[in-house]
């Protein structure tokens, strides 16, 4: 812990001594969950640190149905590969999915007792963002679970950049 906290503070004091300005992005979208096999629904964090090195997050939460609720939070590292009005990049980052069920009453024969479970796993992927105006882009991802939550993972989405 106190590692990543130490390469945390190196990232961020490098990043404000650069010649680059920051940029931080939010949006929104869509995802779909091959294994869940349902829609949801995506809010989402990029700050470039440089050109080619940017951090995101993003939050699901699953469409999954009555007495279910599924989400997953993901942090994810990008490395760039093209520059411009289209940027391609790659992922790898953690992924923390839970999901819950409530409790079921059966009139006549009692409550079976819900519960919930959570996993971790590792993350890895490509996506690509298309600038349409100086602050707004639209962006897709494509990307793999790895762990107890094993799962490929479409997303699409609106992204709006403060500052330059």
């Amino acid at each position: 812990m106190r590692t990543t906290l130490v390469l945390l503070a190196f990232l961020a004091a490098t990043c404000f001594t650069s010649e680059l300005k920051a940029q931080l992005s939010l949006g929104g979208g869509v995802a779909y969950g091959t294994e869940i096999k349902e829609i949801g629904i995506q809010v989402r964090g990029i700050y470039g640190f440089t050109e080619q090195w940017r951090g995101g997050a993003d939050f699901i939460y699953w469409l999954v149905g009555d007495g279910v609720t599924g989400w997953e939070l993901n942090a994810n590292g990008h490395y760039v590969f093209t520059e411009g009005d289209f940027l391609a990049y790659g992922l790898a980052g953690v992924n923390y999915f839970n999901t819950s069920i409530d409790d079921i009453v059966i009139p006549g024969f009692g409550t079976i007792e819900g519960g919930s479970s959570s996993e971790i796993g590792l993350n890895i992927g490509a996506g690509g963002q298309i600038k349409f105006s100086d602050s707004i882009s639209g962006l897709a991802e494509v990307k793999y679970v790895l762990g107890n939550a094993d799962q490929l993972a479409l997303s699409a989405g609106i992204l709006f950049t403060l500052g330059n």
